[in-house]
């Protein structure tokens, strides 16, 4: 039997988190390039004129007014939601597997690539699901009441996905 990577579900450190809203329609591009704040932050398109921008980098009150201030000609208005919620993170061959128990969407790499991010409903929850490696790992945004029930949920059904005792969680 091959070696199977446990699988992992950690916390990564708090990050700063931004509700991007534009209502005169998704502007053509952005005027926020990655180039203009160190490579940061990624940009999780919601909807229609609707994003997430992330920053692991920046602490949040420097990342709102950066964003306050490239994104004033695009008219985007910037939410900072950064206490409203947490990440969990789940990495390890079994993932696509064990989030595929949890909700309905369709994680094959073909349909869900590196990148790509969805809300949908993971354990009767509101979350979102980001695909940002193809290890495959993923980051789950969740309110932060719910972080200890999904975190819970995870770690009990990853037990029996594979021929490991137990998910490992940090």
């Amino acid at each position: 039997m091959p070696d199977l990577e446990p699988l992992q579900i950690t916390m990564p450190a708090d990050r700063a988190v931004m509700h991007l809203k534009s209502w005169s329609g998704a502007p053509t591009q952005l005027s926020l390039t990655t180039s203009s704040l160190d490579g940061e932050p990624r940009l999780l398109n919601l909807g229609p004129g609707e994003w997430l921008a992330v920053s692991e980098i920046l602490p949040t009150p420097k990342f709102k007014d950066t964003l306050d201030r490239h994104l004033k000609d695009d008219s985007i208005a910037v939410t900072d939601i950064s206490n409203g919620l947490k990440v969990l993170r789940v990495e390890g061959l079994q993932t696509r597997d064990l989030l595929a128990r949890a909700c309905c969407l369709d994680l094959h790499p073909e349909y869900f690539p590196v990148g790509r991010c969805a809300r949908t409903r993971l354990a009767q929850l509101s979350v979102l699901v980001h695909c940002f490696d193809s290890k495959p790992r993923f980051d789950l945004y969740v309110g932060r009441s719910y972080l200890g029930y999904l975190r819970s949920w995870l770690t009990d059904a990853a037990v029996g996905l594979t021929d490991l005792p137990t998910a490992q969680v940090l």
